[in-house]
């Protein structure tokens, strides 16, 4: 019903924690024959803050549609 509102104050609760651009980018991957150490690490830590913005908006869902979406 409020669902606009809803969706301002969650990309405004992500980008307060630099999470909102894992809504619209797409994930960094892995070659299959990467070995640079670097490179894995920015690929971890963008799983890591992927799911944390996730979980963060499904905290923010009521019970009923988060068992829906989990």
């Amino acid at each position: 019903m409020h669902f606009k509102r809803w969706q301002q104050k969650i990309f405004f609760y992500l980008t307060n924690l630099n999470l909102a651009r894992f809504l619209t980018k797409d994930a960094l991957m892995l070659k299959e024959d990467e070995h640079d150490v670097q490179i894995i690490s920015a690929v971890d830590a963008w799983k890591h803050s992927e799911f944390l913005c996730r979980n963060y908006v499904m905290n923010c869902l009521i019970d009923s549609l988060y068992c829906v979406h989990f």
